[in-house]
């Protein structure tokens, strides 16, 4: 039977010792605790994702279905149990954690299957999936079980992610009893939508980015580090209908604690700059300070309304917002207004 979802293949990994051992292992009478066998490996997505329920609760109004339908379109791809690519590295547990085999595979599904050949030793398997699909982020110093991550580009300014990252670790003991191992995937990623209600007012442009997310994700430990401080792009959609304007980023989440007590604007996990461009040519900043994280595999919506001066005022609770009128661009942003 054929099955369009499952990517099915078979890799012979010899991750064994001397060729004597292996001889040894040929001869009927000698003990084969030693010699491993193979062992079937099913890497599977795990979606955990709040993206309806957060878009279904927080834009329920009739003004703001348009901009929903818009938000979900652009997003569905991107909160996927869909793996492309499969990055696989087996890892010894003893002292010096080095890599005993790797080995990349076409998933094109939710779940792929392989077999491998396991010698009697303790891995760390580490699993990466769609990496290849990420320009802006690659999977680097992956010999080491321990410096083994995710990293982002360091620029000042990105574009966001374009796909879904997952990953999986898991410690598997040979012998076991058990010949198929199920290691399970989760997105490493999130994201952050901006929505805007403009009725009854009139903006040239507006720009929004994101700061203070993450930019790299060790494998091994599911650990975020923030080694530089980027500005995230964030992509407008179009809404059917409405004065209701969107922005979406898809980046790494936030750090998991705060700077400092709630209410301080530097005590934020992470921040959203609006920047609007008036008919009259000034330019009104706002800075929008949130005060719960970004989790991996979440998404964050934003519900904000506009005054006359292109001040945003936040409908969406836990946030707080700096207004800055007639600002003068810097050149962290690098706005087009």
């Amino acid at each position: 039977m054929k099955h369009n979802w499952k990517n099915i293949a078979t890799v012979t990994l010899c991750l064994m010792g001397s060729a004597l051992e292996q001889t040894s292992c040929d001869i009927i009478d000698d003990d084969l605790s030693d010699c491993g066998k193979d062992y079937t490996v099913v890497y599977r997505m795990q979606l955990m994702t709040n993206m309806d329920d957060e878009l279904n609760h927080v834009l329920d109004a009739p003004a703001d279905l348009p901009v929903s339908a818009a938000l979900r379109q652009e997003l569905s791809t991107y909160f996927s149990d869909y793996g492309r690519d499969l990055d696989v590295s087996f890892y010894l547990t003893t002292a010096d954690e080095a890599r005993r085999h790797h080995a990349q595979h076409q998933m094109n599904g939710r779940e792929g299957q392989y077999t491998y050949y396991l010698a009697a030793e303790q891995y760390r398997n580490l699993v990466v999936a769609n990496a290849g699909q990420e320009p802006l982020v690659a999977l680097v110093e992956d010999t080491l079980r321990q410096t083994a991550r995710l990293q982002q580009e360091r620029r000042d300014t990105v574009s966001g992610h374009t796909s879904h990252l997952y990953t999986g670790r898991q410690t598997i003991d040979v012998p076991t009893t058990d010949t198929t191992i199920v290691v399970p995937l989760y997105m490493a990623n999130a994201a952050v939508a901006l929505v805007c209600d403009t009725t009854g007012y009139e903006i040239r442009s507006m720009q929004v980015f994101v700061e203070d997310m993450a930019t790299s994700f060790s494998v091994s430990d599911s650990t975020y580090a923030f080694d530089h401080s980027p500005v995230v792009r964030t992509v407008s959609v179009q809404p059917a209908a409405g004065k209701t304007v969107g922005f979406y980023a898809r980046c790494f989440p936030s750090g998991s604690v705060p700077t400092r007590a709630y209410g301080d604007p530097e005590g934020s996990y992470y921040r959203v700059t609006a920047l609007v461009g008036l008919a009259d040519g000034t330019v009104t900043r706002n800075v929008i300070y949130v005060y719960e994280p970004l989790r991996a595999g979440c998404l964050k919506v934003i519900k904000t309304k506009m005054d006359n001066e292109g001040a945003i005022e936040a409908v969406t609770a836990g946030v707080g917002v700096s207004v800055t009128l007639d600002w003068k661009p810097g050149g962290e942003y690098n706005p087009e207004l």
